[in-house]
Order: C-alpha cells, then structure tokens, then sequence
C-alpha cells in the first residue's frame, strides 16, 4: 500500500514502479486506474476488453486471474491507483486478490490517500484487523528527503533550471507537485528554449503557483 496526501507523487512512485517491471523478466505489471468504479473485477474485464477488442465479463476476468496467479512464468502484478476509501465490493475484491484463493502468481500495489489505508486494514465495523492487515505492507510517500531534494536538484540543473541558495530550507519545495508546476512554467517559457540561458526558481511559491494550478 503506497499512501499520502494528495499530490504527494503517489501516482509517480507507481509509474516508475511499472517503468521498473517492464525491464523485468520476473514480472508484468498491469496499471489500472481504479477510480472509476467500486467493482474492481469489472474495471479489469472492460481493461482487457478494450486491449484484446473481445468481449469479457466480470466472472471470466476473476477466472483469468485465478488462472494466472497458479501458471508458471512472471507474476503479474495489478497496480491500482487512485483506489479512493475501499468500501465495499472494492475491499472484498482486493482480499480475495491477496487471499490463497488466487496464489502467488498474482500480487497487488495499491496508492491510496491518507487515512485511506486505515480503514482498508480495518474491519468495515471499523473494530478490529481487516483480512487485509496481515498481507499488507504500506510504505509512505511523503515530503522529499535531504537525499531527494539533492536529486531533484540535480534533475533540474541538467534541464539549465536552478534553485537559490537557502532553497533546501523551504518546506514548499521539498513538494514534488510545487517543484514540478514552478518547473514547468520554466519549461513552457520562451527565454527557456535559449540553450545559453539558465533559471534560477524562486524558493517560496508566489501568485504564479496558484495561478498555474
């Protein structure tokens, strides 16, 4: 479970996650948006149905993957972002995903906001662990590190985009989604497209960042 608060770059951690897989060959990973709807079986018949252009059901999306959480060759792993709270037919799908119903054939990265995992791991009475609790490992994305922050800014001073001195001492940028919207502003500005120029950003957030979100 890969959770924090909204913009956190819950989303990016999950993007690179598959990057990842791809390259791989113990793995396939398959990316599912799961806001949509409340029946995840459903999301992935009409995923598959889209992909293949043949029609599935719901019980014949279950059944291919309690086939392949058995077969031999890469696990495939379903990665869902945007999972919302978990309620309902959601949290019991993704129990029986993770159950021994399925196997190891199959696992599940989920990306939910704060306060979400909670109660996923939790009974819906909200008393007492969920069947989820005991499978699940949850890992925070939360505002970047001494060691991230560094990177970041290494990131951006290979693209000709600086940050001023004092920078690493501001809380609003140690942000992914702030740095990224300040960034991009550089990026979409015409002096930017100057290869003799450089952009030194701004270490507090000023009208422009509410303007561009």
């Amino acid at each position: 479970i890969v959770e924090g608060a909204p913009l956190s770059g819950k989303s990016h951690v999950l993007r690179e996650l598959v990057q990842d897989l791809a390259e791989d060959d113990a793995f396939a990973a398959l990316y599912v948006q799961a806001d949509g709807g409340a029946d995840l079986f459903q999301m992935l018949a009409d995923l598959l149905s889209s992909a293949l252009d043949w029609p599935l059901t719901r019980d014949e999306a279950r059944h291919w993957l309690q086939i392949r959480a058995r077969a031999s060759g890469p696990a495939l792993v379903l990665v869902l972002d945007h999972l919302g709270r978990g309620d309902g037919d959601l949290r019991k799908d993704i129990e029986a995903l993770t159950s021994n119903v399925f196997g190891p054939g199959v696992r599940v990265v989920l990306a939910v906001d704060d306060g979400a995992a909670g109660g996923l791991l939790k009974k819906a009475t909200g008393r007492g662990a969920s069947a989820l609790a005991p499978r699940a490992r949850r890992v925070k994305v939360g505002p970047l590190d001494d060691g991230e922050f560094q990177a970041a800014r290494r990131w951006l001073s290979e693209r000709r985009i600086g940050l001023m001195a004092g920078a690493r001492y501001s809380a609003d940028l140690r942000h992914p989604w702030v740095l990224r919207v300040m960034a991009n502003d550089v990026f979409g500005a015409e002096k930017h497209r100057d290869e003799t120029l450089t952009a030194t950003l701004s270490p507090l957030p000023g009208l422009d960042l509410l303007d561009s979100v």
